[in-house]
């Protein structure tokens, strides 16, 4: 399905490629289908077999679209055009998508996950944390910066999204830790924007960034110091029979860095959790704060028929989508659950309206952090590697024969 046809030119250079196609095509503007039909460019398309739709109703679809494109045009001047073309595609239960999105990316996880073991001779977990400090989390959305017209205090902890980075740099604000959990190689846009934001390029971020294991395998690439969270993640699991036992196994309902701000707000013993840029929703058609990695890739992206304003990332509407439901009532579930009140930092219940800016010096931050040997993970690993072959890991076989050779080899190397 294409929506959007405009005067027609694209359907007149392809007409002959059309005809008895399994592609529609539809113009949502009255006015341009009145024009089409006076003109009798539409009873012509139709004579030459092109399907052309009068009228799309989404309840009535008895077999839904396999894909639905916007023409460029109409996508600029019709954003809302989005919600509608996902109405027309089929419906997957949030569930499914979760399990096949974990299959999915079982493989570059685990793969991400022996990297680490492999260049990294010390590994350091989060044991604890405690402080007296309010605690703000900034997340990437179109309203950060002006959620912080305030800015927060010295007694503030600010923990910060990876997407977020780069425009809180810019603004001069410097997080007191940064939250990664996706393994993609798009998070490296967020922190190659951030490193331009701190004048940085050639040296690493001071800030300390709190990761699971199978997160990026280049944040060591950006950030001086990597932390680490016992997740429930397979290889957690098995570590967590040994190496982890001491460490709280922290479970995130909301899928979200958000829900990482939750858990250590909560260590920390804090009732309030404070957030900026965390709505989940567009605001003027912008579904990020400019600055992030998403403005940088859709600078590259951009032509004379592609402007940057086009790009939007999947997932953000006016409205929260299904997935952002699903993250902020995953959040509601772990603050509730943990006695933890979730309040917007430009709110009435502001903190500045408290607490005066600039007053007396900072509490201090206590972090405990627990190393383990990297050699002593693999071999761990190895002593439980039936767990890992029940695995269904996508791609061709061998993967896992691959790694356990490697990680053998490995820990005959750091044992020497």
């Amino acid at each position: 399905m294409l929506i959007g046809i405009g005067w027609g030119y694209h359907l007149d250079i392809i007409e002959k490629f059309l005809q008895k196609s399994q592609i529609s095509f539809f113009e949502p503007v009255y006015e341009i289908q009145v024009l089409l039909q006076d003109s009798g460019r539409l009873q012509q398309w139709k004579k030459a077999g092109i399907t052309i739709l009068d009228s799309i109703d989404s309840a009535e679809l008895t077999v839904p679209f396999e894909a639905v494109l916007i023409f460029p045009q109409h996508r600029r001047y019709f954003p809302d055009l989005q919600k509608f073309a996902a109405s027309l595609l089929p419906r997957i239960e949030q569930k499914s998508v979760d399990q096949s999105t974990s299959k999915h990316f079982l493989r570059s996880w685990l793969r991400g996950c022996f990297i680490r073991f492999d260049r990294n001779p010390t590994l350091n977990f989060i044991s604890s944390i405690s402080m007296r400090k309010k605690i703000l989390f900034c997340g990437a959305g179109p309203g950060l910066l002006e959620d912080l017209r305030n800015r927060p205090d010295r007694n503030t902890f600010i923990i910060a999204a990876d997407t977020a980075l780069a425009p809180l740099l810019l603004a001069g604000i410097r997080p007191d830790l940064v939250l990664s959990v996706d393994s993609g190689p798009g998070t490296s846009f967020h922190l190659t924007a951030a490193q331009k934001a701190k004048g940085t390029l050639d040296r690493k971020l001071d800030i300390p960034v709190l990761t699971w294991m199978a997160g990026a395998g280049f944040l060591s690439e950006y950030f001086s110091e990597i932390l680490y969270y016992r997740s429930t993640f397979p290889v957690d699991q098995i570590l967590g029979s040994s190496l982890l036992s001491y460490l709280p196994e922290w479970t995130n309902p909301a899928r979200n860095t958000i829900g990482l701000a939750v858990r250590i707000a909560h260590m920390s013993g804090a009732e309030i959790l404070y957030t900026a840029g965390a709505g989940f929703v567009s605001r003027r058609n912008r579904t990020h704060e400019k600055d992030t990695g998403y403005f940088h890739y859709a600078m590259q992206r951009c032509s004379r028929t592609y402007g940057i304003d086009m790009y939007r990332p999947g997932g953000y509407a006016s409205e929260p989508t299904a997935k952002n439901r699903a993250a902020l009532s995953g959040v509601e579930e772990m603050g509730d659950e943990l006695g933890l009140q979730l309040l917007a930092w430009n709110g009435p219940d502001a903190p500045f309206a408290i607490h005066k800016s600039g007053s007396s010096s900072p509490d201090p931050v206590a972090l405990k952090k627990y190393p383990i040997e990297a050699g002593k993970a693999a071999g761990r690993l190895l002593e439980m590697w039936p767990h890992l072959e029940t695995l269904e890991i996508p791609g061709p076989p061998g993967f896992l024969d691959a790694w356990k050779t490697r990680l053998k080899e490995m820990v005959t190397e750091k044992r020497k």
